[in-house]
């Protein structure tokens, strides 16, 4: 079924891509353009990766945000997901650039499959494939900044195309690498779905996905365990309705499915509401030419139906609290961690581009030819007038560029700073190895946010920050603060006076301190009485006085507390993920056994 013709389709779809985005390739200085999270987030984040691997060293322990926060564990470091060694190896901007490119191809060839063996021919197999790649709700992530997204929205196509030829072991691997390619939620999400149509489809492919789930675990336990018992501890654990609710789709935005651009664009700068409220609500949007070949499908072939059924469920879950029944779903534990109820919309996406292609089966006769050429074009058309909206170049720099006033004086050292709240790019600071008790993360530790408020005396965290706004109060300086950053147009930094040391005895004084890297300290002279070390506690931290174990405490929920009722000469406290060998070992045999498996199933 997959000919030469297809092989050609394929090529020049990648190479379209290329070509469009080739000034952000062929200069370093240039990013593809975004809405500020590549810069605030996923670059700070990805370089301090990068730079503890360069150095021979897992990074564990992020010491730069918040007081500490497991790093590793964080799904968006996508630590172990093979296409983000990019990201490892070259300038993280033009690294990210390829690697929003290759995505975007990949999503395009796993589309363009699926819809060869649903019947499509290769024109039209090429035109569905440029529909979902080059949707707002795929290629808009690029826009949006949060390359986490489109890499999971990528493995979409090749998860159902494994599920349609029944083939477990591909479906497996696949969904491992979604799962770990940083944004769980879509896998999750994924999930549902496929499991409701192995459930529903006439042919009924339950044992495929049921074994796939299975194996798909196992692949990616080595990123799933930490994940867990990170989300089990985040703010994601605990948000008040308003931040579960939050990004909930109104019903008036399925009006963007038949009119694009009905509420504006961010990127036109005609839409009224936050840019992330439109990439998250309002991008609902194939083009007329898919819509038609679904509603065609499904006058008369029963998968269509299935896929509008599946994208009309996920408009009501997408809903939210626009809905009656949110009241119930937001009680769900997804619902509860996810905190965009709005991304259910990838079911509806999905359901019509399904029905799309099942539609386009209809129009096999060879009188149409000239109909499915047309059609054709106008989806190519509309696709490419939907990519050229989210697909720009910007000068990077601007946004990255160092103050090495900064660097130089607070970078490296063993006490914190504090971002003012109006900072956009908090984060910033671990690109200078300063120690910030702010920032900006999905996952912060629920412990800290309670914190915070107890030192500003009311609430100080929404779902993605903290703020601590006061550094002299007694919260702030316990954490080891000692200098602020203000906001845009303030001072370069300001010292605090009174700063507390980091690791330090009720009762006055300090041991001699080192950190030689995140996830180990050295407290020397640590004498006897209660020991407060400013780090976040956290369960892989272990602590040693004089080569005995002693338990580590958290009375405040954040602050780790030795209690040594001894002199003692020496103190270590060491970080390492729990079971972080049985992970490993795991992984290796899960893996190895997927290839064998593969192996036999390619060569039957």
């Amino acid at each position: 079924m997959i000919g030469r013709k297809d092989a050609w389709l394929l090529t020049a779809l990648a190479a379209a891509l290329l070509l469009w985005v080739a000034p952000a390739l062929l200069r370093p200085g240039n990013a593809l353009a975004n809405f500020g999270d590549l810069y605030a987030y996923h670059i700070p984040l990805q370089h301090l990766a990068a730079a503890r691997l360069e150095s021979g060293e897992l990074p564990f322990w992020n010491p730069y945000i918040f007081s500490g926060m497991p790093h590793l564990a964080n799904p968006q470091t996508a630590l172990f997901y093979p296409p983000a060694a990019l990201l490892r190896l070259f300038p993280l901007a033009w690294a990210f650039s390829l690697y929003l490119v290759l995505h975007l191809a990949l999503a395009g060839a796993g589309a363009h499959l699926l819809a060869r063996r649903l019947g499509a021919g290769p024109a039209g197999a090429a035109a569905l494939a440029a529909a979902y790649t080059l949707s707002p709700f795929v290629a808009g992530r690029v826009l949006q900044g949060v390359p986490t997204l489109l890499a999971s929205l990528a493995w979409v196509p090749w998860c159902w195309l494994a599920l349609h030829d029944r083939r477990a072991w591909l479906l497996a691997g696949t969904w491992a690498l979604q799962g770990l390619s940083g944004h769980p939620q879509f896998a999750a999400v994924n999930a549902a779905a496929m499991a409701l149509w192995a459930a529903a489809e006439p042919r009924g492919r339950g044992r495929t996905f049921a074994a796939a789930a299975a194996a798909a675990v196992a692949l990616a336990l080595i990123q799933a365990v930490p994940a867990a018992a990170l989300l089990a501890r985040s703010s994601r654990a605990g948000l008040p309705e308003a931040f579960t609710a939050a990004y909930s789709m109104p019903p008036k935005a399925l009006v963007s499915l038949l009119v694009p651009g009905a509420f504006g664009t961010p990127a036109a700068g005609t839409f009224a509401g936050d840019p992330s409220e439109w990439f998250e609500e309002y991008t609902l949007q194939l083009g007329a030419g898919p819509l038609v070949l679904a509603a065609v499908g499904a006058a008369a072939m029963p998968a269509a139906r299935l896929g509008l059924g599946l994208a009309a469920a996920g408009a009501a879950l997408a809903a939210g609290r626009h809905a009656p029944w949110w009241p119930l779903w937001r009680r769900s534990p997804l619902a509860a961690l996810s905190r965009v109820p709005a991304r259910w919309g990838l079911w509806t996406l999905w359901g019509l581009w399904l029905a799309a292609a099942v539609g386009w089966a209809r129009f096999s006769g060879g009188r149409l030819r000239l109909a499915r050429g047309a059609a054709a074009v106008v989806i190519l058309i509309q696709s490419a007038f939907y990519g050229a909206a989210s697909l720009r170049v910007e000068a990077a720099g601007p946004y990255l560029a160092p103050n090495r006033a900064v660097a130089a004086a607070l970078g490296g050292r063993l006490s914190r700073a504090l971002t003012a709240p109006e900072l956009p790019n908090a984060d910033k600071t671990m690109l200078y190895r300063i120690m910030n008790v702010n920032g900006y993360e999905a996952f912060y530790p629920q412990s800290y946010a309670a914190y915070a408020a107890r030192a500003e005396g009311r609430p100080a965290a929404d779902p993605s920050r903290v703020y601590f706004a006061t550094p002299d109060s007694a919260g702030a300086k316990a954490l080891g603060v000692s200098a602020i950053l203000p906001g845009p147009g303030g001072a370069p930094f300001g010292a605090v006076p009174g700063a507390e040391p980091l690791a330090r005895f009720s009762g006055g004084g300090a041991p001699s301190a080192a950190s030689p890297r995140p996830e180990l300290w050295r407290l020397d002279g640590a004498g006897k009485g209660v020991l407060t070390l400013a780090v976040a506690a956290d369960p892989g931290w272990r602590a040693w006085a004089d080569g005995a174990a002693v338990p580590v405490t958290a009375p405040d929920g954040v602050l780790m507390v030795l209690d040594l009722p001894r002199g003692v000469a020496a103190a270590r406290l060491r970080y390492e993920p729990p079971c972080w060998g049985w992970l490993c070992a795991a992984a290796v045999l899960s893996w190895a056994a997927w290839g064998a498996l593969g192996r036999e199933a390619l060569t039957a």
